[in-house]
């Protein structure tokens, strides 16, 4: 019997979050383990254990959370910026880009209170018992970008102030921002396209050439 069994293994979760994933509007996402809970916009990678809170089902609704929270970065366009040339115009880029990422999450909040209700209020209720209140000066931020129309510009464009702000919220379910992985997995999703098209010209080519070959009669 072991002493850890409130943690919820990867290996236990993964077969109902990977349904739960394919329930999902949007690109097809595999579910991996890894060194932290993060997404390329191909794949959702959460670590083997998640045990933030001392009761079972609390830890696996979390990671449910957290897999929400990255599938909505691939739904809802939190990825498709150069997260890090953005941040590489501040002095401090690592403080950029960490307060880039709060305000997403508030943002997807947002967008998950409104798609999947059910689970927001998991959020909600885990939140609660596990994070700290939203900062006093994040919550105008938190409002502006709550309106059902907010995209990634209006998370960008209150970044100067977020920048500013003297703290930064983090939540348990929020997971980390991987600019590398995104960009490289971008990358090779246009090398892919590129591909499918070059094959894709040199069908019609031949096609073209044949029906040179055999004018009809």
């Amino acid at each position: 019997h072991r002493n850890d069994a409130a943690g919820a293994l990867f290996e236990d979760i993964a077969p109902i979050l990977g349904n739960f994933v394919c329930g999902l509007s949007g690109r097809r996402l595999r579910l991996e383990e890894g060194d932290a809970a993060w997404t390329d916009g191909e794949r959702i990678v959460l670590p083997p254990l998640i045990a933030a809170s001392p009761n079972l089902n609390d830890n696996f609704q979390l990671a449910k959370a957290t897999v929400a929270l990255l599938w909505a970065q691939t739904r809802f366009g939190t990825l498709r910026i150069d997260h890090a040339d953005v941040a590489a115009r501040y002095a401090d880029p690592e403080r950029a880009l960490t307060r880039l990422y709060a305000l997403e999450t508030l943002r997807l909040t947002a967008r998950i209170a409104r798609e999947l209700p059910g689970l927001h209020r998991q959020m909600q209720h885990l939140r609660r018992q596990l994070d700290p209140a939203l900062p006093q000066s994040w919550q105008a931020f938190e409002a502006a970008l709550s309106h059902h129309e907010a995209t990634l510009d209006d998370s960008l464009a209150l970044l100067n102030a977020a920048y500013e702000a003297t703290d930064c919220p983090h939540w348990s379910d929020q997971g980390c921002l991987r600019p590398d992985a995104i960009a490289a997995a971008r990358a090779a999703r246009l090398d892919k396209e590129k591909a499918r098209l070059r094959i894709k010209l040199a069908e019609l080519l031949d096609e073209h050439k044949t029906n040179q070959g055999n004018p009809k009669t």
